[in-house]
This record gives C-alpha cells, structure tokens and sequence, in this order.
C-alpha cells in the first residue's frame, strides 16, 4: 500500500510540470555558446548549456518565456510555442572602452609610496643619530 502511494505522489509531481524544452544556443559565427544561462522567466527555474551549445530545461509552465543571457553577449528571450528550439543566435554587445585619466598626484594615494617614505624617514634618521653619536665622541 506504501509503495502503491508513493508511485502515485511521484506520478504527480512529474505531471506538475509544464514541459521539457531542448535547443541550441550559437553566436553569430554558428559556433556554440558554452555554459550560457537558459532561464524561466519570472522563476528560478533554469539550466546552461553544455559543450555543444544544448540545454534541456523542464519549465513549470508550458507558456513560458526563456531569457538567454551570457557574458559578452546581448541577452535575449524567447516565449515559447513549440517543444522544441532549433536556434537562439546570441548577438555580441557592442565593446565598451574604459579609460582612466592618471594625475600627478596620483600616485601619493598608493600606499607603498607612503610605507617607502616611512623607511626613507627611518633610515635618515638612524644615520644622522650614528654620525651625531660620532662626531660628539
């Protein structure tokens, strides 16, 4: 009797699902897109693809929309109609160039500068006290 109910809770809890969904997620050169994220929208719900560029995701809704985002790449999102993707082409963000200005000064914030004026202040100091110590005797 146990096992008989058992069967029928796991039943269930595999019924509670929407469906299964497989694709391929490529860049625009049709190569795989390794270990990007295929998620369920408005859920925790997701998965990455594997070495190919495939995933397989069991989402909880069968109208679900999937957001496909990766490092480097603009992220894009899908609803879906069918059990099946064949593609999602991932398009690459546009490069973005962050130049720092470098000041004079700049270089007084560096705490090394700050630990090597300490040493340079000590060892003055050691010499002038051994001279001093010297031309007295």
């Amino acid at each position: 009797m146990k096992s008989f109910l058992f069967v029928i809770a796991f039943s269930l809890s595999l019924l509670s699902f929407g469906q299964t969904i497989k694709g391929y997620v490529v860049n625009e050169d049709n190569e795989p897109v390794i270990g990007a994220k295929v998620m369920e929208a408005g859920s925790r719900n997701g998965t990455t693809t594997n070495i190919d560029g495939s995933f397989l995701v069991m989402l909880n809704d069968s109208s679900s929309q999937l957001i496909f985002s990766f490092v480097g790449y603009e992220t894009d999102s899908l609803l879906l109609t069918n059990e099946k993707l064949n593609q999602v082409v991932l398009k690459k963000q546009p490069e973005v160039v962050v130049e720092a200005e470098s000041s004079p000064f700049s270089y007084f914030s560096d705490y090394r500068f700050w630990l090597l004026a300490v040493w340079v202040v000590i060892i003055v100091w050691l010499v002038l006290r051994t001279f001093r110590g010297v031309a007295s005797a």
